[in-house]
């Protein structure tokens, strides 16, 4: 359904007159395949539409006026007091000291700032712009003038549906280096278009941005961790805070509800109901989701030692007492599952996953332990883990992801990046990039069929009568609320 969507609305795009209303699509093509696999990273169409819609606004970018090449601007939509990507910025602004780092915000409305990271900026010197303006012309002229005072390079790590950068960037002077960072590598993004390098924290995703989105200029930098120092915890305390006794295995898993999403081969939550009931000294703790957020997609089977936390601001304490890393299935938590690991908890990563997904395959890790292959390999592996029976110990653990994600050597790959001067690896084409098996893509989406619906509600003013009748037709045909269907018909006579 999310491919066949995508597509009607590439090819209404290509045929409406109203530049509001292709900017609309776009904006809305890019916030629905980034949450559902469309069967591609990068629409050209969308890439040449930015550039002649820059082009015909006529606006000279400013003269940059940062001194020297180590001042980067780091360009986010929106930050959160969660979440891997913010935290990337975070930790990458506290182990490097040879750049100046400032952040730029495009939209972060209401949603909770991480103040830690704000704090971090403003301690070491650098600057923090919130963008105030809603017009989409009056934020490029904010955003251009930024930039120009502050920046010698860009980083973006915007949300994949944030066109903002493609418009802003596109007459960039030639000395602003552009890097885009690759967090949602698996899914269709905007920013490629106006990157001159893109950062990948995993190899297949390096893949995929060479041979998916044309990035000739691709490379790979592993996720940076930080964490306290495991000597500052005192564990007993920590037990008694969660309720654990000495003799349980602790199993910690972190992520918001999409990550835990329910599909034909994968049920996180029924087959960890299966593992509590075949490991009796096991106690799982799930961080991002909570009762309230329990639905039908979950359909989550309780249980006395399966404990649903929320979300949590530093679940540092619960990550160094974990024994076991449980990633979420059937998409992972990168940042979540290396942040256990530090401590030295065994990765379980979910099984039959595709190698995108396969954190296995992560640096730290990469040939020391073998993905299983079904839901019982899973089983008797985590059996073989509650009995002590491991590949890596706890030591080894900690010091892999010390050795890959921490110290001198991420610093100086991170510098000869920004430099310019790291070696692009080989790239062999990769295996077939299939993740609708993740996502009930050949079934109608409950979900996606009420926000294309809302979508158009909220934008049929931007249409002429014809386009009107070409979405209709598509709605209706593909099974669409008939009631909602007419009352865009009549939104549209009512606002003519």
């Amino acid at each position: 359904m999310t491919r066949k969507l995508f597509g009607f609305l590439v090819k209404l795009f290509q045929q409406v007159q109203s530049t509001e209303a292709k900017i609309a699509i776009a904006e809305y093509c890019g916030s629905l395949a980034s949450k559902n696999y469309c069967g591609t990273f990068r629409e050209d169409v969308f890439d040449a539409f930015f550039k002649d819609y820059a082009s015909k606004k006529n606006s000279e970018f400013p003269i940059l006026k940062a001194y020297g090449s180590n001042q980067i601007v780091h360009v986010l939509t929106t930050i959160y007091t969660t979440g891997g990507h913010t935290r990337f910025v975070e930790n990458l602004v506290q182990l490097d000291d040879q750049y100046q780092h400032h952040l730029l915000i495009s939209n972060q409305g209401e949603t909770p700032i991480r103040q830690s990271l704000i704090d971090l900026i403003k301690l070491k010197g650098g600057k923090v712009l919130f963008l105030q303006k809603n017009n989409l012309n009056e934020q490029t002229i904010e955003f251009q003038q930024f930039v120009s005072e502050n920046a010698a390079k860009i980083m973006l790590h915007i949300h994949p549906h944030d066109i903002l950068p493609s418009i802003a960037l596109q007459n960039k002077p030639q000395n602003l280096d552009v890097y885009f960072f690759n967090h949602a590598d698996h899914l269709y993004s905007y920013g490629c278009d106006v990157a001159d390098t893109i950062i990948n924290i995993r190899e297949e995703a390096h893949r995929i941005s060479i041979h998916e989105r044309g990035m000739t200029q691709s490379c790979i930098l592993p996720l940076p961790i930080i964490k306290k120092d495991a000597a500052e915890f005192d564990m007993a305390q920590i037990r008694e805070k969660y309720g654990v006794q000495e003799n349980e295995i602790i199993g910690v898993s972190m992520g918001n509800t999409v990550k835990f999403y329910r599909n034909n081969k994968h049920h996180f939550f029924k087959t960890i109901h299966t593992a509590l009931e075949q490991n009796p000294t096991l106690r799982l703790f799930v961080v991002g989701i909570s009762p309230s957020d329990f639905c039908t997609e979950l359909d989550v089977t309780e249980h006395e030692r399966l404990h649903f936390l929320g979300l949590q601001k530093d679940p540092s304490d619960l990550q160094r007492i974990a024994d076991i890393a449980f990633d979420p299935m059937p998409i992972g938590s990168y940042t979540a599952l290396l942040e256990t690991c530090f401590y030295g908890a065994y990765p379980l990563v979910c099984y039959d996953t595709i190698y995108l997904f396969d954190l296995y395959t992560d640096a730290a890790f990469i040939g020391k332990i073998n993905l299983d292959l079904n839901e019982q390999d899973y089983l008797n592996h985590l059996k073989r883990i509650c009995e002590g029976n491991v590949e890596l110990s706890k030591n080894d653990i900690t010091q892999s992801i010390k050795e890959t994600h921490t110290g001198d050597d991420w610093l100086k790959q991170l510098h000869l990046i920004m430099s310019g001067k790291a070696l692009i690896p080989k790239s062999e084409t990769p295996l077939p990039t299939d993740i609708s098996r993740f996502f009930e893509l050949n079934l109608p989406d409950k979900k996606n069929q009420y926000s294309t619906l809302s979508f158009f509600y909220e934008n049929i003013h931007l249409f002429t009568k014809k386009e009107v009748l070409k979405i209709i037709l598509h709605l209706i045909s593909n099974r669409y609320s008939v009631k909602e269907t007419l009352g865009i018909v009549k939104k549209h006579m009512a606002h003519k």
